[in-house]
């Protein structure tokens, strides 16, 4: 990369049957999704922790965050570390892609037809190498909502 202010790095991830792209500057480390602790009580979107470098980390599963369904921790996925407010959290991802370099300004707003809470949680969308990468809002889709938020309890009535 040539380090021009106007480029972009940025790291892909499959979450559901999307691709989605994090600046690079903002991963810390990129992990295989093996063990995963549950966590009683957490939200659903809560996949567990895991123990990094000694240090307990939550993994959150982004498709069940955005309601996409879930993630299987399959051969192919990862967990994406990144820092939100000087704690680490991990993202779930099915699979990751590689560091592809784009010009910032192809990053656009989400549609206007994507409004409402799609829209709230991405940043941008880009179409790159004819592949549309959402950028998602880390802060929006990590806030914490509430107790509504938590796992299912059971069968309703």
């Amino acid at each position: 990369m040539s380090g021009r202010a106007d480029e972009l790095e940025v790291i892909t991830f499959r979450v559901g049957a999307e691709e989605y792209a994090l600046p690079a500057r903002e991963l810390c480390e990129l992990v295989r999704a093996t063990r995963l602790t549950r966590v009683p009580h957490a939200p659903a979107y809560v996949r567990g922790v895991i123990n990094l470098h000694g240090e307990v980390t939550a993994v959150l599963d982004l498709a069940t965050r955005l309601g996409l369904g879930s993630t299987e921790l399959g051969p192919e996925a990862r967990v994406l570390v990144v820092d939100r407010h000087g704690e680490r959290v991990g993202l779930l991802a099915a699979s990751v892609g590689k560091l592809t370099h784009l010009c910032r300004d192809d990053v656009r707003p989400p549609p206007p037809v994507a409004a409402g809470a799609a829209a709230a949680s991405l940043d941008g969308v880009a179409v790159v190498e004819g592949r549309v990468l959402h950028f998602p809002n880390l802060d929006r889709i990590l806030a914490f909502d509430g107790p509504d938020q938590a796992t299912d309890p059971g069968p309703r009535r």
